[in-house]
């Protein structure tokens, strides 16, 4: 009897995954302004680290990480959102395009766009 290899998980569950314990932390409702709001910084935050750990281009990620962008509770919440998804969804480099979440009768629901994951860049001479 052969084994069956376990299906790969859908991008859209490793990205809820990846997003739901932060709004769970703030305690945010996912249909709500702020919900809309959490689930962009997550997406942003997402791409940011693809792009600086696998494209090699990691302006995305200082922008986001800025000071002067960001009021301290936010920055919290990003660099907690960025070592999680380098320790816990490192092998996971697909971009996000555009995204949805809510909540059906207490059971959420992401529809979510994968792209595939950038190329690294090539080094520029000086």
């Amino acid at each position: 009897m052969a084994l069956r290899k376990k299906p790969p998980k859908k991008f859209s569950a490793t990205f809820l995954d990846f997003a739901k314990p932060a709004f769970d932390r703030m305690g945010i409702e996912p249909n709500s302004r702020e919900g809309e709001t959490l689930l962009k910084t997550c997406w942003m935050v997402w791409n940011a680290v693809v792009f600086a750990d696998i494209g090699g281009q990691p302006h995305y990620l200082e922008q986001l990480r800025d000071p002067s962008n960001l009021n301290p509770a936010t920055r919290v919440i990003v660099d907690w959102l960025v070592e999680r998804k380098r320790t816990r969804f490192k092998t996971t480099n697909w971009l996000v395009g555009d995204c949805r979440l809510r909540q059906v009768r207490g059971e959420w629901r992401l529809r979510i766009e994968a792209r595939a994951e950038p190329t690294p860049a090539e080094p520029r001479l000086r």
